[in-house]
């Protein structure tokens, strides 16, 4: 283990697969601890430090940024949700924006935000740079090499759609990540079920469940559980579109996206999306979701359906080192990306 800390504060979401893959790049320590003076301490004295998702404790970046530069030694943050800095003009929003510009300008801590700067140009006042999202470029990490998984749960989704085509959503199911907009795709063409197989396969939080059972109602398929990462890489086999077509409030980066981009599986986004205009940079095919005209949509959808798909359902290798040796650059300069 070499002589520094990757440091998060929960594991709610992505984070812990986030340190995970730090700690595979780096052989740093993993750190997962509330505030306290001896986390404090240890943050200060170690050689190096990378908080793994910075937007799990913005007042600890700043303390351990300044601390740190007090003492001549770099700090690195993820910066997961850069989105929060802007928007509407709420002072929240306002003193967030300019914290993260003073430590750019100071050059207190180097801000690493996963979201290009071609993609989001506004992202360069509060940011060093940008890197991919680890969500992008982690797979043949994850799952040993090129091929995806075989899982009984995708073998069931195939069973289950009977020659249908297959649209999945992997994740939590909440309507701000499309479950709303799925229902009124089904309710626009009742028919549409019998060509499309809709899945939803992630927890079901409470306040969600009405909607689940309305998507259910019109022939929509909900695996209601936490899933595990082998299972959500064998969507990516199965499935003719993942789902990533989000509501306006939640526009940000996404890791469904980015496994979907490593494996060559079409995406649906929504228009005018971040997601959409991280599509067009990548070169990625996608499906662009008019959220205001489920009709629309469902037409987008019957005509990329309607192609031959040229996703390979194999992890995309050589595109994984190219955007992983970025990620490696920024944050440990001169390592290689592939661990020896």
């Amino acid at each position: 283990m070499e002589d520094g800390i990757i440091y998060f504060r929960t594991t709610l979401g992505h984070k812990s697969s986030y340190a995970d893959t730090l700690t595979w790049l780096t052989r740093f320590e993993i750190r997962q601890a509330k505030r306290s003076l001896s986390l404090i301490f240890d943050l200060v004295a170690s050689r190096q430090v990378i908080f793994s998702t910075l937007d799990d404790d913005y007042l600890l970046f700043f303390l351990i940024s300044a601390l740190r530069r007090l003492a001549a030694k770099s700090t690195i943050g993820l910066f997961l949700r850069p989105q929060t800095c802007f928007g509407t003009k709420r002072p929240i929003q306002i003193v967030k924006r300019t914290a993260f510009r003073i430590i750019r300008s100071l050059k207190i801590a180097d801000v690493l935000v996963i979201v290009p700067f071609e993609v989001a140009p506004h992202y360069a006042e509060i940011a060093s740079d940008w890197v991919h999202d680890p969500e992008f470029w982690d797979l043949d990490i994850k799952v040993g090499g090129p091929n995806l998984p075989s899982t009984p749960l995708a073998e069931n989704i195939v069973i289950s759609a009977n020659g249908r085509k297959v649209i999945c959503l992997p994740g939590t199911v909440l309507r701000r990540k499309g479950l709303s907009m799925i229902t009124r795709i089904l309710e626009t063409d009742r028919d549409a079920a019998s060509r499309i197989l809709f899945v939803c396969a992630g927890r079901v939080p409470e306040a969600e469940q009405e909607e689940v059972d309305r998507l259910e109602m019109l022939g929509g398929l909900v695996i209601p559980r936490m899933i595990s990462d082998q299972e959500l890489f064998s969507l990516y086999r199965v499935a003719d579109i993942i789902w990533a077509a989000y509501a306006p409030e939640y526009d940000q980066s996404s890791g469904i996206f980015g496994r979907a981009l490593q494996t060559g599986c079409p995406v649906a986004v929504r228009h005018g999306s971040l997601l959409e205009r991280m599509a067009l940079s990548e070169k990625a095919p996608y499906v662009s979701i008019d959220f205001n005209a489920p009709e629309v949509a469902l037409k987008a959808l019957n005509s990329a359906l309607a192609k031959e798909s040229l996703a390979t359902r194999q992890v995309d290798i050589a595109g994984n080192l190219a955007r992983r040796q970025r990620f490696v650059e920024k944050i440990t300069p001169n390592r290689k990306a592939e661990r020896k």
